[in-house]
């Protein structure tokens, strides 16, 4: 048979098989186009992160509405300490090791404190019960973790409580009172609507994760030390008691008295501070114009 009359198909040769250099080729396109697409994928989970955390405290922000509505217009409380009584949450949260608050969410969302307002380590938050679910206290940026039994585990919450609002101010204390201008405490929902401002004031905040709980290791955040120009408050540098989270592409996260939610985004690089696993609170930053925002934010009566 001719060489010519041979069919294709059984002519030896390489068949299909990539070459050395084609192989070469598709590496680098696919490398070329991984790095491309992997800045766009990260500004994607950064996002959906916000979205998550925005959604957390916008349900807390309905709790803590509907915790008012159920007591006597009574606001959440929000006490220096537990043992002033009940809380809005309960648990510390800190880098100790062994310390089980970091990851009892019975803490947050148990049927909370007894009659005589003793608590226990089962006892949950005032507003747990229409809170119901312990993911809502959880920012999903928030990697910060507490080491058990030589293990680490996630912390179960990243929210403070504007210190301003439900602070305990003894058994007499009035539904509002003035504080050093233009900021106001406030213990009723209704004085709160009435006296206050409450869309320019926010509620509940997502903390960096070394200042978390604070120094007292409460669930209150407490308003920092704005400039003294134009106050009647002592001078004293511009200092954070405690920093709040930057997670959100340098942004952070609040929920606000008539229950919207929203991202601020913070001018002061110093306010950006990286997560070291170290205590972090009364940090003077003078001229920080992050520090003015979020106090006129804390307690304003409506004329800052």
């Amino acid at each position: 048979m001719s060489a010519s009359c041979i069919d294709v198909h059984e002519r030896p040769g390489r068949g299909l098989a990539f070459t050395l250099i084609e192989l070469l080729v598709v590496i680098a396109i696919i490398a070329i186009l991984s790095a491309l697409l992997l800045p766009s994928l990260t500004r994607a989970k950064s996002q959906a992160a916000a979205v998550v955390c925005l959604n957390n405290l916008g349900q807390l922000q309905i709790a803590w509405h509907l915790y008012a509505l159920d007591h006597s217009d009574t606001i959440p409380p929000n006490c220096m300490d537990e043992g002033q009584g009940p809380n809005w949450v309960n648990g510390f949260m800190t880098y100790a090791v062994e310390w089980l608050d970091n990851t009892n969410t019975q803490l947050l969302v148990g049927q909370g404190v007894t009659v005589s307002g003793t608590q226990t380590a089962t006892m949950g938050g005032s507003i747990g019960p229409y809170a119901q679910s312990a993911h809502i206290y959880k920012c999903p940026g928030d990697k910060s973790y507490a080491t058990i039994a030589g293990q680490q585990y996630s912390r179960v919450r990243s929210y403070q409580m504007n210190d301003h609002l439900g602070w305990y101010l003894g058994a007499n204390a009035p539904d509002w009172e003035p504080q050093p201008h233009p900021l106001y405490r406030y213990l009723k929902l209704s004085a709160f609507e009435g006296h206050g401002a409450p869309a320019q004031t926010f509620v509940f905040v997502d903390v960096h994760e070394d200042s978390l709980s604070g120094p007292t290791g409460g669930a209150e955040f407490l308003a920092p030390c704005p400039p003294c120009a134009g106050t009647n408050l002592p001078g004293v540098d511009d200092a954070w008691w405690e920093l709040p989270a930057a997670r959100h592409n340098g942004a952070g996260a609040f929920s606000f008295g008539d229950g919207h939610v929203e991202l601020h985004k913070w001018v002061d690089a110093r306010t950006l501070a990286p997560v070291t696993r170290n205590w972090l609170w009364n940090i003077r930053q003078a001229n920080n114009v992050d520090v003015a925002w979020v106090w006129l934010c804390a307690g304003s009566n409506g004329h800052p």
